[in-house]
């Protein structure tokens, strides 16, 4: 009886370890390390997006230096489909890359799961981080979780946000939308980075882009070489494209998109009345009334 009765409860705890578990939301103050670089105003920031498919490349080999390799160059990455830290035995994947880049990490746990988060997002920066947040996304089949990270960076005398999510494939992913949208429409300046598993014939995404939401500075640095499939964004308010680039699946089964951004908005390009310094203190941008109402319908679809 007594060993039929232990044979039990550790089935039962076993099985309660194995489930998938949303992580709540959660707040820090500064990130920094001793190489924080400080805004030049003759260089473009380098921003970068990378499901890294937790390192695991099409040769089925995980590497993470290849990974390292391919975001070298970039000031602030988002990184999608990272792995956590191993019961304290190995960092995560955002820390270690972090680490041999010389950048500031951030590890956003999506699960925990075997009692430990296992998943999740990351970010990197080249320069100070004042303040982050995760904010859990709605996941109604209790599978997936989905995170909204936002971090306030200090760039020079001024600050720009930086929004890093993955979101779901069908199932929420109209509700997850409208809420990574919103959010990323509270900022003058800020960059909305992920896999939306979404490309830009979704009408949501076009709606909102349309209605002068943000800029798809992907698609705005690759032009007529930008794939219409693309599932990996990054949209930007408040700053101007100057170029960008990509480099093909092989570390991974995504590719890595990368675009430059000028320290001088293009007033055209925005909407806003007159060229203003990117990095000088926030200013109301135009009319957000058509985004708004693009954001509205989201909701309701």
């Amino acid at each position: 009886m007594a060993l039929g009765a232990a044979a039990g409860s550790l089935f039962t705890s076993v099985a309660a370890a194995s489930m998938r578990r949303p992580v709540t939301a959660a707040a820090g103050g500064g990130l920094r390390h001793a190489g924080m670089a400080t805004a030049d105003a003759d260089r473009p920031l380098r921003i970068g997006v990378y499901n890294i498919h937790r390192a695991r490349g099409l040769d089925g080999r995980k590497d993470l230096d290849r990974i390292a390799s391919v975001i070298g160059q970039a000031d602030l990455v988002g990184l999608c489909e990272v792995e956590g830290s191993f019961y304290g035995l190995t960092d995560s994947q955002p820390r270690r890359l972090g680490r041999a880049l010389g950048l500031g990490s951030l590890f956003s746990p999506t699960q925990e799961r075997w009692l430990r988060f296992d998943r999740g997002n990351g970010l990197l920066s080249r320069f100070p981080v004042e303040r982050w947040y995760h904010e859990p996304l709605v996941d109604t089949t209790g599978r997936r979780g989905r995170i909204l990270t936002t971090a306030r960076i200090r760039i020079g005398e001024s600050t720009l946000h930086l929004l890093v999510t993955h979101l779901s494939r069908r199932t929420d992913q109209h509700v997850q939308l409208a809420t990574i949208l919103d959010r990323f429409t509270r900022f003058d300046r800020a960059i909305l980075v992920g896999d939306f598993n979404i490309a830009r014939d979704f009408p949501p995404l076009r709606e909102f882009l349309d209605a002068g939401g943000g800029i798809d500075a992907i698609g705005a640095a690759l032009g007529a070489a930008d794939d219409p499939g693309r599932i990996d964004w990054i949209l930007t308010r408040g700053v101007n494209v100057q170029g960008g680039g990509f480099c093909a699946p092989g570390p991974s089964d995504h590719p890595y998109y990368w675009v430059d951004l000028r320290q001088a908005v293009s007033a055209r390009r925005v909407g806003i009345v007159g060229a203003v310094d990117a990095w000088s203190p926030p200013q109301r941008l135009h009319d957000r009334r058509p985004a708004a109402r693009a954001l509205t319908a989201i909701r309701q679809g």
